[in-house]
């Protein structure tokens, strides 16, 4: 059973543990965050500091998310390819749904992952409902291109081309639903609240943070020796420096007090990683008609295989909720 990654990041900030008590200090861990959270190119923990501070979790799930992978990997699909807006080339793959089903579904991973990983196990849901599906690699992660991850600020974009490249190539009545996971939830609540094409028709929203902001501080909170603020702050300069864009950008809570496509909310109440009180807040805040699930016992990422036909259901009566009129 692997490793799971994003519980890396706790042992990566402990880093401020060890000596966050000057100036240089602070710039020596944000700049390691910097490359632990933003960059492509991320920077080991050095094996000390693993020992005492590493991921001790085990993902339950790992060998079925695996195979499941394996066997995804080998289905007949198309190799799709877009240019983003500053230049750099996002792939995907698109699986093509039984004749005459309408649903589309859009899947966006999570923290340095990959598509193919991320939904491994959901794809399985979309082709038994006979939908057609998009699974993407997001920017600096997978096959796609990129130095550099920006917490949904310019992913938010890139998803805006994956749609029109969708109502380009999918029936003008089809209906796309948007399914993000972890940064690949925020991201989808950032892209709500652009301009889309108007076959989109819902959002679903899994373990999302209410920003990076926030996600940050809560990483943060118990491991820089009080000073996780400064922190974050430097890591915020370098960002905007090197990455381009704002931290305070990547703010799904404010996306959604302007929502007006469905929303479809989902997540694990034993999540400590994106904590479940961040999925309640932006439930609370979305604007747009909306619903929430809560699965119990689940960590984070981990919904669907802690409760899939939960899960299933959930998805299955939101889209009964939006498949008739979907926008206003």
């Amino acid at each position: 059973m692997k490793k799971r990654k994003h519980g890396l990041l706790k042992g990566a900030l402990a880093m401020g543990v060890c000596g966050v008590s000057a100036g240089a200090g602070v710039v020596t861990v944000s700049e390691w965050l910097f490359h632990f959270a933003i960059a492509r190119e991320s920077w080991n923990l050095p094996d000390f500091l693993m020992k005492r501070y590493g991921d001790d979790y085990t993902d339950p799930y790992g060998e079925a998310i695996d195979q499941a992978e394996a066997k995804l990997r080998k289905q007949d699909c198309d190799y799709v390819e877009i240019i983003a807006e500053d230049g750099i080339k996002l792939k995907g793959r698109f699986y093509k749904g039984a004749e005459g089903n309408k649903e589309v579904f859009l899947a966006v991973h999570g923290f340095r992952n990959h598509g193919t990983r991320e939904f491994s196990m959901i794809q399985s849901y979309y082709r038994r409902r006979g939908a057609s599906y998009l699974i993407i690699d997001q920017r600096a992660c997978g096959d796609s291109e990129g130095k550099y991850m920006t917490y949904g600020a310019k992913e938010s974009k890139d998803m805006r081309l994956w749609t029109n490249w969708l109502a380009d190539h999918c029936p003008a009545d089809s209906r796309i639903y948007l399914h993000g996971i972890s940064l690949g939830s925020a991201t989808v609540l950032l892209t709500a609240a652009l301009d889309l094409p108007p076959q989109v028709a819902g959002v679903i929203a899994d373990c999302g943070y209410t920003s990076a902001w926030n996600e940050f501080t809560h990483q943060m909170e118990h491991l820089a020796s009080g000073h996780g603020k400064w922190v974050i702050s430097t890591v915020n300069r370098i960002c905007m420096r090197r990455a381009g864009f704002d931290i305070h950008d990547a703010a799904p809570i404010d996306a959604v007090k302007h929502a007006k496509l469905p929303h479809l909310f989902i997540h694990g109440d034993a999540d400590d990683f994106v904590p479940y009180h961040m999925g309640q807040e932006l439930y609370a805040a979305c604007t747009a008609p909306k619903t929430m699930l809560t699965v119990e016992g689940a960590d984070h990422a981990r919904s669907y295989q802690t409760a899939p036909e939960q899960y299933e259901k959930a998805i299955a009566d939101f889209i009964e909720q939006t498949s008739t009129a979907y926008r206003k």
